[in-house]
């Protein structure tokens, strides 16, 4: 008589298998170990029931996310004392003033240089006594019927501030144009003169049958 044996042992049906099942397939990245998840049940043991956390050490992870957030603070912090160290040794900052209020004290406003009495000095005045700007020393030569500055210059000071103007088309004298690549014609080129916007097969006629 005849008899199928088991299947165990060192044969094909044991160490292989038809269908590769890859390790961790499906499975979300995940920066955060959640021991309520993986450790389901909770064992008591010396009356505590916390979780087994002896893997703790080895995740370093989040660690590693605290000192990159510590090195960006440290870097943002050494850059502002060099402003303000900078700004100690050329002696702008007053007592008690930030680097702020320092460069806008020491920059006069457009608004303010207007009606200013160093804008309507004599010619003969040297610049040096009056400490004005060379700016105000060209309005002098000039001799235009204005007082405003900004209204002889191009350099003008904008600060941080952009009009409209100077955002659209900023970049395109330094643009490079070429022809792409994958795009196709534009369809109002092709069907600008088309008289409607039915696409016919090539055995039917776009154009209406006389009438008879």
């Amino acid at each position: 008589m005849q008899t199928n044996p088991a299947k165990e042992g060192h044969n094909t049906d044991v160490y292989f298998e038809k269908k590769w099942s890859w390790i961790s397939d499906g499975d979300k990245f995940s920066d955060r170990l959640r021991y309520a998840d993986v450790q389901k049940e909770k064992k008591k043991g010396f009356l505590s029931g916390d979780f087994k956390r002896r893997d703790e050490f080895s995740n370093t992870i989040r660690t590693e996310q605290y000192r990159e957030l510590l090195s960006q603070e440290a870097d943002h912090a050494k850059k502002a004392l060099e402003v303000v160290a900078s700004a100690y040794d050329d002696g702008e900052l007053e007592a008690g003033e930030t680097p702020q209020e320092a460069k806008r004290r020491m920059h006069r406003q457009m608004y303010d240089t207007v009606f200013d009495e160093r804008d309507l000095v004599p010619d003969n005045t040297t610049r040096d006594r009056l400490h004005i700007s060379e700016e105000e020393m060209q309005l002098q030569k000039l001799k235009k019927q204005t007082q405003n500055p900004t209204n002889l210059s191009k350099g003008r000071k904008y600060g941080s501030y952009r009009t409209t103007n100077m955002l659209i088309g900023s970049t395109s004298d330094t643009t490079d144009y070429e022809k792409p690549e994958f795009a196709r014609k534009p369809i109002v080129q092709n069907t600008f003169y088309r008289k409607m916007n039915i696409l016919f097969p090539p055995s039917a006629a776009a154009e209406p049958a006389p009438l008879k």
